[in-house]
Parts: C-alpha cells; structure tokens; sequence
C-alpha cells in the first residue's frame, strides 16, 4: 500500500480542472504555460489531524458535545442565512475532504473549532499528537474554522479594538457592510465560492465561509443576500440566475469576480458612500481582466459586460455613457457561439448564455430610451433575434427573471426607441417616418401577452402571474405613449389617456412586489403626465416605494425628473394663462411631444443628464 500523501494544496484553476498542480507561487507553472490566469490558493485555515484506523466504540459524550457544536437551530424563527449555513457546512465538508462527509462515527472523534469573535482569540484547541507516525491519508479534514453567530454581535461592537491601524478604513467599510447586512454577519467571514463543475452542483447561497479581514468578501455576501434581489423578479433559493448561474463564474473568472464585486460595492454605496471607490477600483480591474478574457470564453466575458452595464448605471446616475453596453454588443458581433459551438455547450453554459442574452436585451433596450439626439440608435443584433426565435415560439411561456413575460414585447419597444431617436433628430415628421410609425402601432395594439395557463409559475411569496401580466401591459403602453408622443400625426389615444392606462396597470401591482423592478420606464413615462394633486401624491408614494426597496440613485435621478417636469409643465400652464396672446408657430399640444421643452426627455437634456431607466 502506497504512503504517499497528497497535497491538496493546489490553486483554484488546476483545482477546478481536477488537473495536477505544482504549488508554484503565486501563480504555478501549469497556469503560466497554458498562459491563463493563476486564481490563487485557498486562504483556510485547515488542519489534519491522524485518525486510528482500528474503529473504537465512540464516546457518547464526546458525540454528543461535537455534534451540538456543528448544528444550529431548524425551527421557523431561523433565518435564511442560518438555514443555509447548515448546508454550506456540509459542503465545505465534502469540498476539502474530496469525498462525502464522514459518519457519525467518524464526527464523534473529531475537534471542529469555532473561531470567538468576542475577544478576537481563537478559542481552538490543538489535537493531539499521535505516536504513531502517519501512514495513510487522514479520511477527513480537521480544525475547520467557522464562527459562531452567537458571537456575531458582539463581535462587531467589538471591531473598533480589533483593526490595525494600517487597515482601519478599510476594516471600517466592513463593518459598515455588516451591519447593513445585519448583525448576524461577523466582521471577518468573506465568501469565496467552491469549485463546482457543473450548476446542479452549486450551492445558492454562501457555499465556502473562511476568515478574512478585506472588504472584497462582505461585498460578495453583501451581493448574494441582497444585490440578487433586485436583478430578479425571481428570488429564490434555487431561481435568481445572479446568484446560481453567474456568481460561480466568478471562481474561473477574474473579469466576473470583480465585475460582481463592482454591482456590489456600487449598490451598497447607496447606505454608505465609502464603497464607491471600492466599486471603482472593482470596476478597472474588471475591465482589465475583460480585456484579456473577452478572446477565450464568451459567457464569461459577456457575463463580465452584462454586470459592468448595471454598475455604470448605478455608478453614474446622472451621466450613464453607455460604454459597457457597446462593449457587450461589440462581444457579441465578434464571438457569438455559431450553431455547432451552441450545439456543444455544456448544460450549465446554455443557461447562462439564453439568461445573458435576454438581459442583454433588456439593457439594450432600456438603455436607448434615454440616447442623447447625438448617439447613433443600434437595432438589436440579428444574432440576438435568431437565438430568441426558439424561445419565443415556444408554446409553454417560462417566466423570464428580469423580463417577466414581456420578453415578445421588448423587440417591439426596440423599434419605438430607435424610431423616437431618429424623430429627435429631425424638425418635421416626414413621411416614411410616419409610416414606419403607423405599423409600430399596430403591432403593439395586436401583442398580447401570454395566457395565464401557458405560463409556468414559481414559488415566490412576492410575485404573482397576474403581476407579471399587468406589468407587460403597462409597458405596452408606456410604449404606444411614447410612441403617440414622438409622431402625433398616427391615429391614436391622447396622452393622457395612455398615460391612466399606463398607471392603472401599475396601481393593480402591490408596491412589494418584485415585479416592481420592471416599472421604473412606464411610471417616468406615465406620471410626467399627472396633473391632479391627488394621482401625483400616488405617483410620489410609489417612487419612494419602489426607492427604498431598490436603493440604487439611477431611480431617485428618475423621481428628480418627474418633479422637475411637474414643476416646468405647471410654470407653463400659469404663464399661459396670464398671457393674452398664443406663442406664434406653436400648434396645439406641440410643446407636450418630443421635441418639446416640456417633455421629460428634454427636461433631462437640459439639465446635461442621461439617465439609465432600470
């Protein structure tokens, strides 16, 4: 029998390819011929520990003590993250041993240490030494160091006497992180994600806890518990594709890790603006590493894009430049799989590529809504409508995670967009225009969205069918009005009466629900048209409703808006009414549409602002 023990010492990259690595460092000599980046070794403290082969009876006592110290409530008070702790304990188990989790037996004679937050000493007790030398490999890992949440609070009173000097602001910024986070977070627990290999395999929520002093890990489960949730309208422990199919490319990507990082740090810079320049320092790293990656994989590097796109608009609420999204659509000109590299993706891969796609989408999208009359207007890729065909033929309709079930309506609104890009550029409709126009009307007056039975629901507390419904209509309209406002010449409601139905779509969604994370274009498009106090104090309460849950400073620009167009549109009116004579060359309603100065969009250009809608 062999005696020879095996290192399990390795780094990420040879790990995850289950391939022999030589522990050079930093980066091992495998990675640098292969001329891919090295992703490190593990940090975790992981002791071993001999362990007789000649099976004893165990210890009842000494079973019972290591097991109540590895378990934690199963009641209905737990909250989630305690829930998932129970199986990121197993995993972490399963991950560093290589094989399953030891029996009861085998857990009876082993020492699991908790690591006190309270006084920050480790209260680990060293296992003994045997006499015995070693002659086989021990069956699993030892001196695992986890915390305990009991500590946990009083662990980060505590912080402020435990930091070094030298990293006291950005200890400081961890701390900050945790309380936002609540103060069942410990100041020195960062997440990492374990090496999987395929999505069944992942675990949804923090799958690998390891001490850490850097702010980088607080980021991570600040993205996990909280950025996720406003990504998705699903948000499940198995449905948010952030945090099931993206955030495990962060292991073999650098260009993910920090572009998740990036969302991060710019989504909790909203309760603590320390984080800002912690999301910037992400974002140049990201760009960095897209720059070397982008030529390898596709998902990844459009993975990377993606997530860079919401975090320059939530970085840049007021003068989003578009740049990410460019890059997105560049990468997908240039590298989109063809019909035999499709063919081979791996199960896992497919799935991301079909969500990465449709998200491109909406972000492209979106994004032209609020194109300065400079920007060249881009149709969605080819590419892209070919890979929906299939999805959107489809008899049973899944409910898409950011899209709902208005993934049909948004090649339509695409249409909208660039149509109301060329009319900003001209100063007369001319006749094509109005033509292209009519039909774009049409077509949005026959979309209907999909029935209740051909769609296929989820276990979510926050979101119903109807929700998703109802939010497609409005959008619909929001269309049509945007549409009506851009070619007045086409037949069609006045404004006012596709803003109300715009809203009256809105109003039947609760506030809490997630379906919400879609409204923020149809309700700036609807609510400039208010003018009763009362609709307007609705269309407030629903802003700041929908800001409080978001809490990302694009949506209070958006709000800022629709004050501004309020009060400019209500300045109008009264100089209009104090004045004896009409405005020469100004036919009815013309200062309403879009070329007008009382129209939102022009009330943003004033102000030099471009805004990202979503």
């Amino acid at each position: 029998m062999s005696t020879r023990l095996r290192s399990r010492n390795g780094c990420a990259t040879c790990k995850g390819k289950r391939q022999k690595c030589d522990e050079t460092r930093p980066s091992c000599m495998r990675c640098q011929r292969a001329r891919i980046p090295c992703a490190g070794y593990p940090k975790a403290e992981l002791r071993w520990r001999t362990v007789n082969k000649i099976k004893t009876s165990p210890d009842p006592i000494a079973k019972s003590n290591a097991q109540s110290r590895i378990r934690f409530s199963h009641d209905d008070s737990a909250t989630r993250f305690e829930r998932q702790l129970i199986s990121t304990e197993d995993c972490y188990h399963n991950t560093c041993a290589g094989k399953l989790s030891p029996d009861s037996d085998s857990i009876a004679s082993a020492e699991l240490s908790v690591t006190t937050l309270g006084d920050g000493n480790s209260a680990t007790s060293e296992p003994c030494v045997d006499e015995c030398p070693v002659t086989q490999e021990p069956d699993f890992p030892l001196d695992i160091y986890l915390f305990n949440l009991s500590d946990a609070a009083e662990g980060i009173e505590q912080f402020d006497h435990q930091v070094d000097d030298k990293s006291s602001e950005a200890n400081h910024n961890q701390l900050e992180i945790s309380m936002a986070l609540g103060p069942w977070i410990p100041q020195d627990v960062a997440f990492e994600p374990a090496e999987f290999n395929t999505i069944d395999s992942w675990t949804p929520s923090p799958v690998q806890l390891r001490p850490s002093n850097s702010a980088s890990g607080m980021l991570r489960i600040y993205f996990d518990q909280q950025t996720c949730g406003i990504l998705s309208i699903k948000d499940g422990p198995t449905d948010n594709p952030w945090r099931t199919l993206i955030l495990p490319l962060s292991q073999e990507s650098r260009a993910v890790s920090h572009a998740i990082s990036c969302m991060a740090a710019f989504h909790c810079s909203y309760d603590i603006p320390n984080m800002y320049t912690e999301g910037t320092e992400d974002m140049e790293e990201s760009n960095k590493w897209l720059m070397i990656e982008r030529e390898k994989r596709i998902v990844p590097s459009l993975a990377a894009s993606v997530a860079l796109v919401f975090a320059e608009g939530w970085k840049f609420p007021k003068s989003i430049t578009n740049r990410h999204l460019d890059n997105a659509r560049q990468l997908i000109k240039e590298r989109f799989p063809t019909e035999q590299e499709l063919f081979h993706l791996t199960s896992p891969n497919a799935a991301r590529l079909k969500y990465l796609i449709t998200t491109f989408v909406y972000l492209h999208v979106i994004s032209g809504i609020t194109r300065r009359k400079e920007e060249k207007a881009h149709h969605l890729p080819e590419k892209v409508l070919s890979f929906l065909d299939p999805i959107l033929s489809g008899t049973t309709h899944e409910i898409d995670p950011l899209l709902g079930c208005a993934t049909s309506l948004f090649p339509l609104v695409d249409g909208v967009m660039c149509l109301v890009s060329r009319v900003r550029k001209v100063q007369r409709n001319s006749l094509t225009l109005v033509s292209q126009a009519s039909e774009l009307y049409v077509q949005l007056q026959q979309w209907q969205a999909p029935n209740l039975d051909a769609l296929e629901s989820f276990g979510e507390p926050l979101f119903s069918l109807q929700h998703s419904i109802q939010t497609a209509e409005a959008l619909r309209y929001a269309a049509l009005l945007h549409l009506h406002q851009a070619v007045p010449e086409i037949h069609s409601l006045a404004s006012e009466e596709l803003a109300r139905k715009v809203l009256l779509k809105l109003a039947s969604i609760p506030s809490i629900s997630r379906m919400t994370n879609l409204h923020i274009f149809p309700l700036l498009a609807a609510s400039c048209e208010l003018k009763d106090e009362e609709d307007r104090e609705w269309a407030k309460q629903r802003w700041e409703a929908m800001i409080s849950r978001l809490r990302v400073r694009n949506v209070d620009t958006c709000w800022e808006i629709v004050q501004a167009t309020w009060a400019r549109r209500d300045m109008y009116v009264t100089e209009s009414r104090s004045s004896l004579t009409e405005q020469p060359n100004s036919g009815p309603g013309d200062e309403y549409t879009i070329r007008g100065k009382l129209h939102w969009l022009n009330v943003m250009e004033d102000q030099k602002w471009q805004v990202f809608v979503g």
